[in-house]
């Protein structure tokens, strides 16, 4: 496992970098290595001479930001819902040609209906 650190923050974790690039920013990252299971609840550092990231400590989260995100969440989970409940496209456009835009419109607006605007 590699830990990708930008600003000595875990900017990713990734077992293939393949791809990967970082811009103007470059210069700026630090690609460690990571021995066992990267998990983003805890603070992670790395020796600047081995490049070998170690586990610190649990995160401490802020109760105003934990609800923050949780709020923001709330608000937007219906796009999730929706989008999953919506039938593929290929089939919405089958719908349409066969049955009619109207007939489109009352799918869309059962899943709408199903999971309202927050």
């Amino acid at each position: 496992m590699k830990l990708v650190f930008l600003d000595n923050e875990v900017y990713c974790a990734t077992d293939n970098l393949d791809g990967m690039g970082f811009g103007p920013r470059e210069d700026e990252v630090v690609i460690t290595t990571l021995d066992g299971e990267f998990d983003p609840d805890y603070d992670y550092s790395y020796d600047a001479d081995t490049l070998v990231a170690t586990k610190g400590a649990l995160k401490v989260v802020d109760p105003a930001v934990e609800q923050q995100l949780l709020d923001d969440y709330n608000q937007n989970k219906y796009k999730d819902q929706r989008a999953n409940s919506y039938p593929d496209i290929k089939d919405q456009l089958d719908k349409i040609y066969h049955e009619g835009i109207d007939a489109w419109k009352l799918d869309i607006k059962a899943v709408k209906d199903k999971y309202p605007k927050s």
